[in-house]
């Protein structure tokens, strides 16, 4: 993160050196503070969880298998540092991986949201189907990935209209302040109004800069922050605002982020299909954005479950929670896709304060949102260097799925040869320039490829290997 002083400076050698970018009437740049998925919760039991919080799992119980006796378990599990127990080595014999292949255990059964509270947008446009928000102002919000966790501890509250934070906002911000990643959004219009401009672009991008932290303890105003241009966490798209509301002017068909709970730095990419966005202009000059869409389900699993035992152990709820809930209340997948439905309806909410946005290969501050080309900081880590970061803190670099989760909705077949064990199979996948998604091989056939349209020339695409 660059200071205010050094922002003058450079905005004054901008001024005689540089390419000149393209201008509109007016832009405006922020830096992302708060960037979660909201659950919602009124008390330790309410109308959504009826019962309070979902139980810990009991582990000794869990680690009692057929081979294994309760007595080992229990030597196991007792006494054990976070991330000293391998949780995976759970299956029906000795080194059958039930985090890479969930489907080798029986559906656990937690309990999922019953009441009708909750964030979201009207993805399928049926106001009958759906949440009411918090406010009751608005029907038929679509976020079946909260229906399925809200209930489980680290998932409940959060948002705006919450009586309390959601467990996994504090980790999951304490990330990013952290300066394992930041997000930007740039603002930019024809009109001589922000706050009323039927013709403005928007975009969203990934920073190589730490997050500014003040001496209050805040992110800061008005600090600079320089694009990372790596497309697996830009979009960009025209809009309109109206009394300060943002929309998207035609229905989006893929949102491409940085995902907010892909921790320590890892840098999965969020892909949102069929998604909406609204972001507000708030009296006070800072940003608040929402963004809701379908996001593959196994993609999700993933990302999640590749954290390893620890992670699972910190999250009280074994991972096949994920596999099997997510599973039953998915709602959407791609037009073309036989079989069950392969996304689920999420939704996201942001906070965001002014900055200074500078352009990834000069000294400018941008003027215009637009897709953006250049060396990505986020893309030169290798796959080896990012392996060992993973292993530190107890992460597979390795994870794929296995047997039945790799064939879903098929079930295995024992006469398919198994892919060579590769130990930094995720790893690679991640720092893959199409991104995680689809180097893992989760997009669907006829899902298309990752490309961003960029009206200053054509469009940025990956291809297939």
């Amino acid at each position: 993160m660059k200071t205010k002083l050094l922002l003058s400076m450079i905005l004054g050698l901008a001024a005689v050196s540089g390419p000149a970018p393209a201008f509109a009437e007016w832009s405006r740049g922020f830096v992302v503070d708060y960037f979660a998925e909201p659950g919602w919760k009124a008390g330790d039991k309410d109308s959504n969880c009826p019962n309070g919080d979902t139980p810990a799992p009991d582990w000794v119980k869990m680690m009692t298998t057929s081979w294994r006796t309760e007595a080992e378990a229990r030597r196991l599990v007792t006494g054990a540092a976070i991330g000293a127990i391998p949780l995976s080595n759970r299956g029906p014999a000795p080194g059958m991986n039930v985090t890479r292949d969930p489907t080798l255990v029986p559906d656990p059964m937690t309990p999922m949201v019953v009441g009708n509270t909750g964030y979201g947008f009207d993805l399928d446009h049926n106001p009958q189907t759906g949440f009411v928000s918090p406010d009751g102002k608005q029907t038929g919000l679509d976020n079946q990935y909260y229906r399925a966790v809200g209930c489980i501890k680290q998932y409940r509250g959060g948002g705006r209209y919450s009586a309390e934070p959601r467990g996994n906002e504090d980790y999951e911000m304490a990330e990013m302040r952290a300066g394992n990643f930041t997000v930007v959004i740039v603002l930019s219009g024809d009109g001589n109004d922000p706050r009323n401009d039927p013709n403005m672009r928007v975009g969203f991008y990934l920073s190589k800069d730490k997050l500014g932290i003040n001496g209050a303890g805040a992110v800061g105003d008005d600090d600079s922050y320089r694009i990372d241009p790596d497309p697996r966490f830009m979009s960009v798209f025209d809009a309109r605002s109206v009394d300060g509301v943002i929309t998207p002017r035609a229905p989006l068909e893929r949102l491409r982020l940085r995902e907010p709970g892909a921790r320590f730095g890892f840098g999965q990419d969020l892909v949102l299909e069929q998604p909406q966005a609204r972001l507000t202009l708030k009296a006070d000059g800072k940003l608040s954005a929402e963004i809701g869409g379908y996001r593959n389900w196994r993609a999700m699993y993933v990302g999640l479950a590749s954290h390893g035992s620890a992670a699972e152990h910190t999250l009280s709820h074994p991972f096949e929670t994920l596999w099997y809930n997510w599973q039953k209340l998915a709602d959407w997948k791609p037009a073309g896709v036989a079989g069950p439905n392969t996304h689920i309806s999420t939704f996201y909410m942001m906070d965001a304060v002014p900055a200074f946005v500078i352009t990834p290969g000069s000294h400018q501050v941008v003027t215009w949102a637009q897709v953006f080309s250049g060396v990505s900081q986020a893309a030169s880590r290798t796959p080896e260097q990012l392996a060992t970061a993973m292993r530190l803190l107890g992460a597979d670099p390795g994870f794929r799925l296995t047997g039945g989760a790799r064939s879903w909705p098929n079930p295995p077949n024992p006469n398919e040869p198994q892919p060579p064990n590769d130990p930094l199979y995720w790893a690679r996948a991640i720092q893959d320039p199409r991104g995680s998604y689809y180097a893992a091989g989760l997009a669907s056939p006829v899902e298309p490829l990752p490309a961003i349209p960029n009206p200053a020339g054509g469009a940025l695409a990956a291809s297939r290997p």
